[in-house]
């Protein structure tokens, strides 16, 4: 058991140094950031046009063919399209992340003055406000707003490794005391 917890911590400790190495990446060259998930996404989306390709003629999907033939050639276009054109997929993701942003908005203001409230009206009032202007800010600048979303990714990641590797810290130091006990 105490092998075990040893081998945690240390997968715990591996993991937040790679994410560590990963938010800093992302956090000090947000470009190519955008650039590889960007590309990572185009690959995948190919790779799965062609997956959903092959179904549609497997004797299992026929009920779906059309949806999957769908899928596929949609799935191809915009995979091909990210790879192809990667700066304008960025600008484009940053268009879709601010409308999505002031729809959540709008959503959480009607929520706010709605009859039935979950929790305090002016907190998702204000957060429908700050959505709204979030989703401005993405319209109005989508290549900064790519880049910022690069750089919070980045913290986000920095942050996780760096919990992930003081627990795995932790749980190493216990195992060895347990077993020293």
């Amino acid at each position: 058991m105490l092998d075990f917890v040893k081998r945690s911590g240390t997968m715990l400790i591996v993991s937040g140094v790679i994410s560590i190495i990963f938010g800093l990446m992302a956090i000090f060259w947000p470009v190519s950031t955008i650039f590889a998930l960007i590309m990572l996404w185009g690959i995948y989306a190919v790779v799965d046009a062609i997956l959903a390709l092959v179904t549609a003629f497997q004797p299992a999907g026929r009920r779906a063919r059309g949806w999957l033939i769908a899928l596929g050639i949609v799935g191809l276009i915009a995979g091909f399209f990210v790879i192809l054109r990667p700066i304008f997929s960025a600008i484009a993701f940053a268009w879709i992340m601010g409308m999505w942003l002031i729809i959540r908005g709008i959503v959480s203001l009607i929520s706010a003055f709605g009859p039935v409230t979950n929790g305090s009206r002016w907190m998702i009032g204000i957060s429908g406000v700050l959505f709204i202007i979030a989703g401005i800010v993405f319209i109005a600048n989508p290549g900064g707003a790519a880049l910022g979303f690069a750089v919070m990714l980045g913290v986000l990641a920095l942050a996780w490794g760096v919990f992930q590797l003081i627990g795995g810290i932790r749980i190493r130091r216990e195992a060895k005391q347990a077993a020293d006990a």
